[in-house]
């Protein structure tokens, strides 16, 4: 048997024979790996291949003119300003409209239904976002009203591949359509959770719109304005000269607020608005995980270097035998290679189940998750991982050997391990691997602390068990007259109080079925504000537009949400019934009125023509968690073509939500659509992203932590292997237990207290330069770093406890018997 075959049985045999080494290397190495290769998976499918659908991505760009509301943005291209830039601009690229909103809808065959998602967007999308026709016409502008286009899935699903569904008749929401034709799915849009293949597109014609008529202030849009690249990309200077002279020719002169607002045209690559956030955290897991791999290779090259420290004659031997170092470097190599093969096997069936758990884990928060898989390049990467640690370990475990100090170990027998001390090397492993946990510790507990605090906000506002129900009538109940003002505020107030008296018999109804659901006056809650409005102001005095958020409120409001009164008084039942002009602001509204004189003095005054009575406190909103916005608080009558119920429960019952929907969709022939949401279920929602980043840091804490205790057990185990003839010694002339462990911790005090104390320092001091240059990290907050550096430095010292305690106990008397 060859001298490197018989290295390597001698590995796998220590698999089985030497559990204090393979263990420890096991589990630290196959949990760092899964993690490791955890994060490479999903660099490789969400940074580093393209999008699984979209042909040649980089010549595909989204077009955004906004206008920023505190967090959020709003889109101020409509679809007749963005049909005018599609057809100025036509020679350098093909412009689409995919609209914001995907509707699940209902598919029906034959009496079974499948879940499905209707996209609405301009006829030209398939060429544009590179869609292949698998069945019947393409799209024209010819033949988009005469019916649908489904995608493969679908096809597959639901009609059975049959060749002769073109221009059947098919059911979707209980309207029919014609099949025009099957097109492959679109994979590569916005969408929480798994995204659903089963897709219905419905197209338009986007020049239809350069006629259309928009009055007061119709000029935003809610869809997303795609560019694809002929001859070049339109730059954002020309979408906003475009701009600026559409506003001149298409929006009336007396509409001045159109007029004189301030937008700004962002124009990015489609793959970085879909995911260029998502990268940024993969990114971050980068770093992290590559920390955590160099404090395991540390640990681990620790412990390998005290196992292999005892064997010092063997090696001498092999020296004195005329081994070279060469030939020792393939022995250790190809002894280790059992070992580090089997943590990269661990560490890949680990990685495949966090994988698996991710859908849960992040609350389908991650985008593209479905995509994420193992593949061959995950693969190589771990055994080209495991490889290169090996091939490091063995090239410092022999080159750190002298060949005059191996030949002393010849001659001076055993006992040679009486005068072993600890080398600097490993105590300046030790210094590295404590300072790295602790660097990374230190970053892992900033941004936690600010994730934490972030979900452990107060949003000014009590939610209690509230059910909030949207229902939105047919587009052609609630007609009003766009052309005169004074006729319109007539008709919008006498379809207000028409829609109150609906509302009213819908309430009776739900009293019915359950007598404990109280139904609020107000037409929002103070979180979401279905029904509200943003609308914005110019200022002639500083010739600049000011955003202000309206929120549809009664009486019952502020007392309902416990929302402090501040100033003033509330609106009246009186007052709300009437339509009468008054109104409340929030403390941010209040203080940009005031213009720097005391938010009271307001009470009174007029704004956007009605008296503010009431000033309350600022409480959190959907999109606004880190910034203040203005808010106006009066019986709105804009809102007339839906009416929101906004129902409450004492905390311990249970809505019944789906009995609800049915009563209220039931009870008018008009309503044809009926949004509803739990609010506490939709404020936790709008947390997944922290709540996502949290659990991720946790587990990088866990993780950085079982490292750190596994690197102090293994040098602490190879400081009592050396000290263990001086142990035999100390015990055989009368020394108890209780002092061999009082010695050995003073022995190793000096060590200890010097790497914690440089690690504590340089991970301060590493942190503090990083967040200066790194502006998204979160500020130094001394109690995360205190919090988090006790539990390290209470792990460390617990873990040297607990190792110099078992060898004590494992009776270093045999040391002597060895002799």
């Amino acid at each position: 048997m060859s001298f490197y075959l018989r290295a390597l049985q001698h590995g796998v045999m220590r698999l089985f024979t030497l559990p204090r080494l393979t263990l420890p290397v096991l589990l630290t190495l196959s949990l760092t790996l899964a993690a490791v290769l955890t994060v490479v998976a999903m660099s490789s499918n969400l940074i580093f291949k393209p999008l699984p659908d979209i042909k040649d991505e980089d010549s595909l760009y989204i077009i955004n003119n906004e206008v920023m509301l505190g967090e959020m943005s709003m889109s101020i291209f409509n679809s007749k300003a963005y049909a005018h830039l599609a057809d100025d601009y036509r020679s350098i690229g093909d412009f689409a409209a995919l609209d914001g909103d995907q509707f699940p809808a209902l598919f029906n065959v034959s009496e079974t239904q499948y879940d499905s998602i209707l996209f609405t967007a301009s006829h030209n999308i398939f060429d544009v976002t590179d869609r292949e026709i698998i069945l019947g016409d393409a799209p024209t502008i010819d033949n988009i009203a005469q019916g649908v286009w489904i995608s493969e899935t679908l096809w597959r699903s639901a009609l059975e591949s049959r060749k002769g569904v073109i221009g059947e008749q098919i059911k979707i929401n209980n309207k029919t359509h014609l099949v025009k034709g099957v097109v492959t799915d679109f994979v590569s849009f916005s969408i929480r959770g798994i995204r659903n293949t089963q897709q219905v597109w419905s197209l338009y014609n986007l020049q239809d719109f350069k006629n259309k008529d928009l009055k007061y202030g119709e000029f935003t849009g809610n869809f997303t304005s795609l560019f694809r690249v002929k001859t070049r990309l339109i730059t954002a200077k020309e979408v906003g000269t475009f701009w600026e002279k559409y506003k001149v020719e298409h929006i009336e002169s007396t509409f001045t607020i159109a007029r004189n607002i301030k937008t700004k045209v962002n124009i990015v690559k489609y793959r970085d608005s879909l995911l260029l956030e998502q990268e940024n955290m993969v990114w971050f897991l980068i770093a992290a995980v590559t920390a955590l791999l160099l404090m395991a290779s540390l640990n681990l090259l620790n412990l390998f270097i005290g196992y292999y420290q005892q064997r010092y004659r063997e090696f001498a031997l092999q020296i004195s035998l005329g081994a070279t170092k060469s030939r020792l470097f393939a022995m250790v190599f190809f002894e280790n290679l059992a070992v580090f093969i089997a943590s990269a096997f661990t560490g890949l069936v680990l990685a495949a189940w966090i994988i698996r758990l991710l859908p849960i884990i992040s609350g389908g928060n991650i985008k593209f998750i479905d995509l994420i898989q193992l593949d061959s390049y995950t693969s190589i990467v771990a055994i080209l991982l495991v490889m290169g640690i090996n091939l490091f370990f063995a090239l410092v475990v022999v080159f750190r050997f002298d060949d005059n100090t191996l030949l002393e170990q010849v001659s001076s027998g055993n006992k040679g391990v009486s005068r072993q001390s600890m080398g600097l090397l490993s105590k300046a492993i030790f210094v590295l691997q404590i300072s790295a946990a602790a660097i990374l510790l230190t970053t892992l507990a900033m941004v936690g602390n600010s994730a934490w605090s972030d979900l452990n906000i107060d949003y000014g506002f009590k939610a209690g068990n509230t059910l909030v129900v949207k229902a939105t009538f047919d587009e052609n109940f609630r007609k009003y007259d766009r052309e005169n003002q004074s006729k319109q505020e007539k008709q919008l107030k006498s379809y207000t109080l028409a829609n109150r008296v609906i509302k009213q018999q819908i309430i009776n109804k739900l009293s019915e079925l359950d007598s404990s659901i109280q139904v609020l006056s107000s037409n929002a809650d103070p979180y979401i504000g279905m029904n509200g409005s943003v609308r914005i102001r110019f200022d002639p005095d500083t010739n600049t537009t000011e955003s202000f958020r309206v929120v549809d409120v009664a009486h019952d409001f502020i007392s309902q949400f416990e929302i402090p009164l501040l100033y003033g008084r509330n609106i009246t039942q009186q007052e709300y019934t009437t339509l009468a002009p008054v109104q409340l602001n929030n403390q941010t509204s209040a203080k940009h009125l005031s213009k720097g004189e005391p938010i009271k003095n307001l009470i009174g005054t007029q704004f956007w023509g009605k008296e503010i009575v009431g000033i309350i406190a600022d409480n959190v909103r959907v999109g606004e968690h880190d910034t203040k916005f203005a808010v106006s608080y009066f019986a709105n009558t804009d809102n007339i073509s839906s009416m929101v119920f906004v129902m409450q429960l004492p905390e311990a019952e249970v809505f019944d939500v789906n009995a609800i929907e049915s009563l209220i969709k039931n009870s008018h022939p008009q309503i044809t659509e009926i949004k509803s949401l739990i609010l506490k279920e939709y404020m936790w929602r709008a947390l997944d992203n922290k709540l996502l980043q949290f659990y991720f840091i946790m587990v990088l804490s866990l993780l950085t932590l079982l490292l750190a205790a596994f690197g102090t057990t293994g040098m602490a185990l190879s400081f009592a292997e050396i000290k263990r003839f001086e142990l035999a010694i100390r015990m055989a002339t009368g020394a108890s237990r209780a002092m061999l462990l009082n010695n050995m911790l003073k022995s190793f005090s000096g060590l200890l207290s010097t790497t914690m104390v440089v690690a504590l320092v340089s991970s301060a001091l590493i942190y503090y330069g990083l967040q200066q240059q790194i502006s998204a990290l979160p500020a130094f907050s001394w109690e995360a770093l205190l919090f988090f550096s006790a539990i390290l430095v209470t792990i460390v010292f617990a873990a040297i406890f607990w190792v110099i305690w078992r060898v004590i106990n494992a009776e270093p008397m045999q040391a002597l018997r060895e002799l």
